[in-house]
């Protein structure tokens, strides 16, 4: 039996100091974050340019990304699937 829950969450968003934050930026940002608390700690792929798949990062490093990205005047959706296998 497999069991397939998928979790969808969208932030409101925050009155932000800059509302004009382009996708460069915000790509630069999430180096600078990664660069200075990952290092050689997790794998970080880009699969085209909007999309990046991380391995191994903490969860702490991951929010604090996600909430100076919405200080940036961004939105954040969150996505999750779990799959939970009975045998």
């Amino acid at each position: 039996m497999r069991i397939h829950l998928n979790t969808n969450i969208t932030d409101a968003p925050v009155q932000a100091k800059n509302n004009n934050c382009s996708e460069a930026e915000l790509k630069q940002k999430f180096a600078e974050v990664f660069q200075k608390k990952e290092s050689d700690n997790c794998n970080i792929n880009w699969l085209d340019d909007g999309t990046v798949e991380v391995q191994g990062a903490s969860p702490m490093t991951l929010h604090n990304f996600t909430l100076q990205a919405e200080a940036m005047g961004k939105q954040v959706k969150y996505s999750k699937k779990t799959i939970i296998e009975i045998v």
